[in-house]
């Protein structure tokens, strides 16, 4: 059977949520950098997976790198810093 095609595009604030995670950032940490609730944040991964027709966030992540959505291979590293406002 053939893999779902792809669902809405995400929004930008979307891509930057998995950006985070793809980073290994908690919703807790994702929340403080961007001034959002955690709650947000957990929503915003629910929508994320329902449009990438994912089973759970790390296989939305791996889905968005396969799309050309997040940067693949070595491009995404351990985040160095300890204040997530650098990224």
């Amino acid at each position: 059977m053939p893999p779902p095609a792809p669902g809405r595009p995400l929004s930008p604030r979307e891509i930057q949520i998995l950006h985070h995670i793809a980073r290994g950032h908690s919703r807790a940490s994702i929340s403080t950098a961007l001034g959002i609730a955690e709650a947000t944040v957990k929503s915003h991964l629910q929508r994320i997976s329902r449009a990438l027709h994912a089973r759970n966030t790390a296989h939305s992540v791996a889905i968005a790198i396969r799309r050309g959505l997040l940067p693949g291979g070595t491009a995404i590293t351990p985040q160095t810093t300890t204040n997530p406002k650098e990224i």
